[in-house]
């Protein structure tokens, strides 16, 4: 398992992550394989990808 904090209030499993869509210009939506619920974050889609790909 492979955290990567997000935000100040989560967590997620890196390798959990099945899509990562742009949601907006300063949001992201990232679905989950576990449940394929989608999770939004106020943070551009670049930024994610460099969190997750950062560990």
């Amino acid at each position: 398992m492979k955290l990567v904090k997000i935000d100040d209030k989560a967590y997620i499993n890196a390798e959990s992550v099945d899509l990562i869509v742009k949601n907006g210009e300063e949001t992201t939506r990232i679905y989950l394989g576990d449940n394929g619920q989608g999770y939004v974050v106020d943070l551009p889609i670049k930024k994610v990808v460099e969190l997750l790909e950062s560990k």
